[in-house]
């Protein structure tokens, strides 16, 4: 809920209308897919549009005496690898047909431009199958890749001193917004960088060259206290110690 009251801070929000969607298609002939991890069908995708992904779905036609026998591997750009289907020990269902569709979003956050590999493995020896028609990859997520959100909830207070967790860095432009409305305890945020905040506890810093021009605790404050574009980037600071009263604002570096 309490995100839900600043989804209008920062970028625009995420829609059906300004979402970006990528594709390529390729059509290979029907394929043998080896039996008993014998070897393996790689299909290879070069996705030319360059958008942040927040899912990707290869489409696939095969037919397989026993589909509980096969394992989808999708590799991005990145390296990032995502098994899509995995193998099961039960049920004998066999499937006949075009249009499979396997969605993964493990790669929430890449960039899509870059050769993709789709990787079948047939794992266990008596039945068999092939590959069928065209083979698609389609990755869907945002254009405007230089607009930010970064969202931080309770669990920072536990992994924010982690792997340089606590400097956060953005230098490739846009309108980028530091929200905070999901933590419970109070928070110091100070968009300045190089200037100490402090969120669930943690510390956080905002590294040399970053630019941030939104910060959101929770939307009512705006409200309450008239503010014109809460915490918009005319506001370098804000402390809010107790998230449950407004009368604890304070309200710094105007």
């Amino acid at each position: 809920m309490r995100l839900a009251e600043t989804w209008h801070i920062g970028a625009a929000a995420a829609t059906t209308g300004n979402e970006a969607i990528g594709s390529t298609t390729i059509s290979p002939t029907s394929q043998a897919i080896p039996d008993n991890a014998t070897g393996s069908v790689t299909l290879t995708f070069n996705v030319t549009q360059n958008i942040s992904i927040e899912a990707a779905q290869l489409r696939l036609g095969f037919n397989h005496a026993r589909a509980q026998d096969l394992q989808i591997v999708l590799t991005s750009p990145d390296g990032t690898v995502s098994t899509i289907l995995h193998p099961i020990a039960d049920g004998n269902s066999s499937v006949t047909g075009s249009g499979w569709r396997f969605v993964s979003q493990e790669f929430r956050g890449e960039m899509s431009a870059g050769v993709w590999t789709a990787t079948i493995i047939d794992t266990v020896a008596g039945n068999v199958g092939s590959l069928l028609g065209n083979s698609s990859l389609v990755v869907f997520g945002a254009s405007n890749t230089a607009d930010d959100r970064y969202v931080y909830t309770n669990e920072y207070s536990a992994y924010g001193s982690a792997d340089g967790r606590n400097l956060l860095a953005d230098t490739d432009g846009g309108v980028d917004t530091i929200n905070a409305a999901a933590v419970t305890t109070g928070s110091t945020i100070n968009l300045n960088a190089g200037a100490a905040s402090s969120i669930a506890g943690q510390a956080l810093t905002i590294a040399a060259g970053s630019l941030f021009e939104n910060a959101d605790e929770v939307h009512r404050i705006g409200v309450e206290y008239g503010f014109s574009g809460i915490l918009h980037k005319f506001v370098a600071c804000v402390r809010l110690d107790d998230p449950t009263d407004d009368d604890e604002l304070v309200r710094t570096q105007w």
